[in-house]
């Protein structure tokens, strides 16, 4: 059983008082990254005092997060992040802008995916514990939840590992950078990529009725319009119902020669996937946003045939791919050693790891050692590598022009007569860059 509270030590550096308005707090490059002046101006005016300073000092910096490491959704992802805060603390810990090294005190608490529980959390955290930033916090209605918490104590929440798009909500500027591309982006790669293949292409979709369904289809559609593919048809499905094998008779007829799926939940891709299989319908692609691959061996080879998904994130569990980097060699290293690790696939704990390494390459930046400095410096960080993010992949964030710091994914596709860990096939890198803004979809 992993605790429900977890506390790491890691030690911090020197405080410089800040003004009413954050504007111009400028970062240093540092190595394949860099740090801007801020653009936008937020205003401290109400921040309680002494806020800018709290919960850091020469020695030690505070982070809270806040994640499910208990219940049917426990994910590797804390685990990445903490695996890097320990391999940066036994270095000596994290180098800072103001030329100093601070041991990152991380304090994890359990939220169960649970968001309301997520919301007492990080006001234990900010409010009780004074941490000095909420970092790879993981889940979209979970860090929705505490959002409003941040807001108020002036409190930094950076790289949250989720795909909302409603993370880049310019109203909200300290809760931003979240990890991974936008899900508006994955919706859009859809199109690019089956147009790549047939540029006359028509195309099925099936979509979560709800807010995150129409979100991305709403992406869907604008990027569809761009191109002479056509919508053949439009099915939805509730998160309550049953199955879904309904929906896939009548697309089946449509005529449909692709289909997408926009889903949040597996079960229902599988169905979806299946039903297809045991129909006369052969799409030439079948597109699921957000589809995991730990999925697939669940899958009939049938229903496996030309499935399409994207990713951004090197495969840990490809033991080609970990012999020739170094980089999947330190974080398996790493993230072996954590409580809990060995019950959890590791492939999503590199999420959790890239949030650790962007937050180390924030630090770099930070001209002073302050949570003004700190949202600045996220605001306007480059970076290209090296990291667990795939070749060609890179960090690029200018809030609020682009509130999304990853625009950029791979399409890959799947063989299921490949061996284990090998069923991977036909990468297509999709690059949206200058696309993605934040748009509230209704």
């Amino acid at each position: 059983m992993i605790p429900r509270t977890r506390r790491w030590t890691v030690t911090a550096v020197a405080v410089v008082a800040s003004a009413g308005l954050l504007s111009g707090c400028s970062g240093a490059a540092v190595g394949g990254s860099t740090g801007g002046s801020a653009s936008g101006i937020i205003d401290t005016g109400n921040c309680p005092q002494g806020f800018d300073t709290m919960g850091i000092t020469d020695d030690t910096v505070k982070i809270g997060q806040s994640a499910a490491f208990s219940g049917s959704a426990a994910s590797p992802i804390p685990l990445g992040f903490a695996a890097y805060v320990a391999m940066k603390n036994s270095e000596g810990g994290f180098e800072f802008g103001d030329g100093k090294r601070r041991k990152v005190e991380l304090t994890a608490l359990d939220d169960g995916y649970e968001p309301a529980r997520a919301r007492s959390n990080v006001d234990k955290l900010v409010n009780g514990d004074k941490v000095f930033a909420i970092a790879s916090m993981y889940g979209t209605p979970t860090n929705l939840a505490a959002r409003e918490v941040n807001a108020e104590a002036c409190t930094p929440n950076v790289y949250s590992n989720t795909s909302n798009d409603e993370l880049g909500n310019p109203a909200y500027p300290w809760t931003l950078a979240p990890v991974g591309p936008p899900s508006s982006e994955d919706a859009m790669a859809s199109v690019k990529f089956i147009v790549g293949k047939n540029p006359n292409a028509k195309i099925a979709v099936l979509y979560q009725n709800d807010d995150f369904g129409k979100l991305l289809l709403a992406a869907f559609k604008d990027q569809l319009k761009t191109t002479g593919a056509t919508l053949a048809a439009e099915q939805t499905f509730s998160p309550s119902d049953s199955a879904v094998s309904a929906q896939i008779t009548t697309i089946a007829g449509s005529g449909a020669t692709d289909f997408v799926m926009f889903a949040g939940a597996g079960t229902y891709q599988l169905q979806a996937l299946e039903s297809i299989a045991q129909s006369n319908w052969k799409p030439e692609t079948k597109y699921l946003t957000g589809f995991q691959s730990s999925y697939l061996d669940q899958l009939s080879p049938a229903a496996a045939q030309n499935v399409f998904f994207s990713i951004w994130a090197k495969n840990p569990n490809d033991p080609d791919a970990v012999a020739r980097d170094q980089g999947l060699q330190t974080f398996l290293e790493w993230y072996k050693k954590q409580p809990g690790a060995a019950a959890l696939n590791p492939a999503f704990g590199t999420y959790g790891w890239t949030s650790g390494q962007l937050l180390d390459l924030t630090f770099k930046a930070m001209k002073t050692p302050t949570r003004t400095a700190l949202i600045d410096a996220t605001r306007h960080l480059t970076y290209t590598g090296p990291s667990l993010m795939h070749e060609g992949i890179t960090w690029s964030m200018d809030w609020p022009h682009n509130p999304y710091g990853m625009v950029k994914e791979y399409v890959m596709g799947y063989d299921p007569g490949g061996a284990a860990g090998r069923k991977f096939k036909e990468m297509t890198l999709i690059d949206l860059t200058g696309q993605i803004t934040y748009r509230k979809y209704s």
